[in-house]
């Protein structure tokens, strides 16, 4: 049972080799072992959580975990990492399976943030063993992103030249500056730019307005 004694002192036993080793790959057509990563990684693909993603963020998600459980424990030991049980899984090893993409940190975010999700799920299901996130408690790596840089008012002035007042580029920065539609226009801009063309706001409706004088 996950989360038992028994299941702690065979996660151990696997990563010190102790135990009968296992093919290096599942067989087709068998049934992963009941409290094994490989096995609770199965149920979450069948989960309402991982169906509903993008068909896109599915293919790259099972592809980094079937990866996973496909890879061996270590050198010295053939058992496979998805023959583990996963409820004794503890965070120093998680890290070290980030780690061991050290090169490629992207890759390594990629199999912490797949962990997470999976793991989060179990908890959600209220799976056996499944009461903490270990994943969570492992940091993602730095890549070599600096992130965007922050315009300067001189660039702002300099863009705001180039595209002066009536321009679709116009509108989109003063929209992005805008407190009030920071939190709903300038989210769905960054959704696709392209979309721009389809702008039906006005840009004289920022213009200031100057008041008519009253008839007598």
């Amino acid at each position: 049972m996950p989360g038992t004694d028994e299941f702690g002192r065979e996660y151990q036993a696997a990563l010190n080799g102790k135990i009968e080793p296992r093919e290096t790959e599942q067989p087709q057509g068998t049934r992963a072992k009941n409290g094994s990563l490989r096995w609770l990684i199965e149920q979450y693909y069948a989960s309402a959580e991982f169906t509903r993603l993008d068909t896109s963020i599915k293919s790259a998600r099972r592809g980094i975990l079937d990866n996973l459980c496909s890879e061996p424990v270590s050198d010295e030991n053939s058992n496979l990492i998805g023959s583990l049980p996963y409820a004794s899984m503890p965070s120093s090893k998680v890290r070290a399976l980030r780690d061991r993409k050290a090169e490629f940190p992207e890759a390594a975010n990629g199999h912490i943030k797949a962990l997470r999700q999976v793991v989060k799920y179990a908890i959600a299901a209220e799976h056996p063993g499944a009461e903490r996130n270990p994943a969570r408690d492992v940091p993602y790596m730095k890549t070599g992103s600096q992130g965007f840089h922050t315009w300067t008012i001189a660039e702002v002035l300099q863009y705001t030249k180039k595209h002066p007042i009536g321009t679709k580029a116009h509108l989109a920065l003063a929209l992005f500056c805008s407190p009030v539609s920071e939190d709903r226009t300038s989210l769905n801009l960054a959704d696709n730019t392209s979309r721009m063309a389809g702008l039906r706001l006005r840009a004289h409706a920022l213009r200031p307005r100057t008041a008519r004088p009253r008839s007598s």
